[in-house]
């Protein structure tokens, strides 16, 4: 038996995997750069009462990695299971794996936070730096809470818009403000407002600033693999992350014609357990 993990900054995912059968479980999110080594020791404890038994191998997939992060979750999870070989990769990766095993692509994360690789369909060719959700995030929910509550502030959008998200947070503009600011988690709380954005997409003004937050995703992105592969020869892109499904009309009215779309999915766990009982089969 193996144990996976999709690892986002709202809530992760855990599969254990045997060659013929799985379970599943949706945690917390873990983001080793905003929690401390407690915080996520805790949400790590929701695991052993979880699996049928120990497993032999961990494949954490997640977000929040870098060098010195994956140490930290390597060591953590080995201290959690000390006789399983563990791996810990970019939440990039598993989709990458999920959607897109062996074909070259552009693959991308839109949920609350954003990220892109170029996809060889073996390897990552190249991936657009992270600066999180203060230097990046583009298209995301984070993205999106924050561009929208700019223009609610300045009562810039419609009457019947700013009237109903007044009622919907019922708090003042100085009270909003500083709740955003008091927040441990921000970025969370910045995309907690895109359920709103959904349920009001119809609204032309709103349903044009998803396109345009798309809009800026790709084309920044896109910027950066010309600038450093010259013409990146790929014509297919594959998405996941809740931004990505739920707004995938407008995601496809933002691609024009850069690349055609190969899958969305909210997550790629599904994916994923295929992915690894096919290797395990092989």
């Amino acid at each position: 038996m193996i144990l996976l993990a999709d690892a986002g900054s709202t809530k992760t995912i855990w599969a254990w995997v045997t060659s013929c059968e799985h379970g599943m479980i949706e945690a917390e999110g873990i983001n080793p750069l905003q929690l401390g080594i407690e915080e996520i020791k805790q949400r790590l404890s929701v695991l052993n009462p979880f699996l049928p038994k120990k497993p032999k191998a961990v494949y954490y997939y997640g977000t929040g990695i870098n060098s010195s992060s994956t140490s930290l979750m390597q060591a953590l999870l080995s201290e959690l299971f000390p006789q399983a070989d563990v791996y810990v990769f970019s939440d990039i990766l598993a989709v990458a794996h999920a959607l897109s095993p062996d074909r070259p692509s552009m693959i991308y994360i839109i949920g609350t936070g954003s990220a892109s690789c170029l996809w060889s369909g073996q390897q990552i060719l190249s991936k657009v730096p992270s600066g999180g959700f203060l230097l990046g995030d583009e298209g995301s929910g984070v993205w999106l809470g924050k561009q929208f509550l700019i223009r609610y502030i300045r009562d810039e959008w419609p009457q019947r818009l700013q009237e109903a998200f007044q009622s919907f947070i019922n708090l003042s503009n100085d009270a909003l403000i500083q709740q955003l600011y008091s927040q441990r988690s921000p970025n969370r709380y910045l995309a907690s407002f895109v359920p709103f954005i959904y349920e009001n997409k119809q609204i032309p003004e709103l349903r044009q600033l998803v396109i345009q937050s798309f809009d800026s995703l790709l084309s920044s992105h896109l910027h950066y693999y010309h600038k450093h592969i010259h013409s990146p020869n790929v014509d297919t892109g594959y998405f996941a992350g809740s931004v990505a499904y739920f707004f995938k009309e407008e995601l496809q009215e933002a691609l024009a014609s850069r690349f055609k779309i190969g899958a969305i999915c909210r997550s790629p766990m599904n994916q994923l357990i295929t992915y690894y009982q096919k290797k395990w089969i092989e």
